[in-house]
């Protein structure tokens, strides 16, 4: 078994769910002032999740290649093509995966009491008064839900990366490994890296329960 495949695992789906957390976290603020983001928030929160993976990666790979014109931008002026890199697979796993935080923020924000924003209006918080006091005890458990869903399901996605990712040293995640290790009928090394997901999975979303559970009471 290639640890390696685990290491790569692991790198995406920790920068995936870091920059969702960085993007979303002002995207939801925004949505909260304007209705018209909110309803654009709330079809971008379940597109990913009805559309096939294949049909994200073939359009990742049909406007960014090197053949397109954003492409060969990208190529000539920064020698970077998302197409067969980890660049690439990492972006595939940011909008793959963007449900699963932008519905946690979503969540948390509506957890938030009509006088928890009144008592900013009468005091006339700064920015970081808002956060420090009022958002982030609020959204921490949230954020970190969102977190913990978009790390797990950035770490199961298969068809979006072999797409997208190929089977390069640097794209081969384990769930690729185990897709190769099951056609050279390696069912020991597929195993093997189907029990560290499956350990993972469990333990992640048992965390994500304790943390709900916790938040409730």
């Amino acid at each position: 078994m290639e640890w390696s495949a685990i290491y790569i695992s692991l790198k995406l789906a920790f920068l995936t769910a870091l920059i969702l957390l960085v993007v979303c976290l002002p995207l939801v603020w925004l949505a909260s002032r304007r209705r018209w983001m909110r309803l654009g928030l709330d079809i971008l929160a379940i597109l990913p999740l009805i559309l096939p993976p294949t049909v994200l990666g073939y359009y990742i790979i049909y406007y960014l290649s090197p053949n397109s014109a954003l492409g060969e931008f990208l190529q000539s002026n920064f020698g970077w093509s998302p197409v067969f890199s980890f660049g690439g697979i990492l972006l595939a796993t940011v909008i793959y995966s963007f449900p699963f935080m932008i519905r946690a923020l979503i969540d948390g924000w509506k957890s938030i009491p009509e006088n928890a924003f009144n008592l900013i209006k009468l005091n006339s918080f700064s920015l970081k008064q808002k956060v420090k006091y009022i958002f982030l005890p609020y959204l921490k458990p949230f954020m970190l839900s969102g977190f913990i869903m978009s790390f797990a399901h950035a770490m199961g996605a298969f068809g979006v990366i072999l797409m997208v990712g190929g089977n390069m040293p640097e794209t081969r995640t384990a769930s690729v490994a185990i897709y190769d290790s099951m056609m050279l009928m390696d069912y020991d090394t597929a195993n093997m890296y189907a029990l560290i997901l499956l350990a993972l999975s469990v333990s992640l979303v048992v965390i994500v329960k304790l943390i709900q559970y916790r938040n409730n009471d």
